[in-house]
């Protein structure tokens, strides 16, 4: 009786055995939090606000940028974490793609002040140099071979969202796939996507 009960509420496409279940999962949580639990107190957060878009539009830190920014500034964002000590970084921004259409060369402090790298190079540099930089990824969006060679890890940022539109639960891993250069570099000469069959 019980299975012929589930079968139809199964087949009706009834959520409400789900409903309930998040109804009662958001209750939990709630109660929850009048339990407190030790948390680590050494994570830190650096936001883009408007104060930090006006402060590099503007010039007054030796650069002048709009958005989109070029990736010369988010180099400068991890060398200056890696300079204050920061143990990892990590990106909430995807870098899915090589930016031509922003490559203002980036002048070298190499006592010369002659030697140039575009923009992309210098954050791939800089990523390099810091060692502790997670860049974003999704399923679908994969940050190009110059810059995940030269980060630490990638961090999936996808997340899926209960049919209520609620996030209660984030997986704490997924599969990203990331192929070899060499198999890469193949598929790109035969033009063939490295997933197909």
């Amino acid at each position: 009786m019980v299975l012929v009960l589930v079968c139809g509420v199964h087949a009706l496409r009834l959520d409400f055995p789900e409903r309930l279940e998040r109804m009662t999962y958001d209750l939990r949580v709630r109660i929850a939090n009048h339990f407190p639990a030790l948390v680590a107190t050494n994570f830190a957060f650096v936001a883009m606000e408007e104060s930090s878009i006006r402060a590099v539009k503007s010039g007054e830190l030796g650069y002048r940028f709009s958005l989109l920014w070029p990736r010369q500034i988010y180099g400068r964002v991890a060398n200056e974490l890696a300079e204050q000590g920061a143990e990892v970084v990590g990106f909430d921004v995807l870098f899915g793609e090589l930016r031509h259409d922003q490559q203002a060369p980036v002048l070298l402090n190499d006592g010369t002040g002659t030697n140039t790298v575009d923009s992309d190079d210098f954050f791939a540099a800089q990523l390099r140099r810091a060692g502790n930089v997670i860049l974003a990824a999704t399923p679908e969006v994969c940050p190009p071979r110059i810059f995940t060679t030269n980060a630490l890890a990638l961090g999936g940022i996808s997340t899926e969202r209960d049919s209520d539109g609620v996030l209660r639960r984030v997986q704490a891993f997924s599969d990203i796939r990331h192929w070899h250069p060499l198999i890469e570099d193949y598929c790109e000469n035969h033009g063939i996507s490295p997933g197909s069959q």
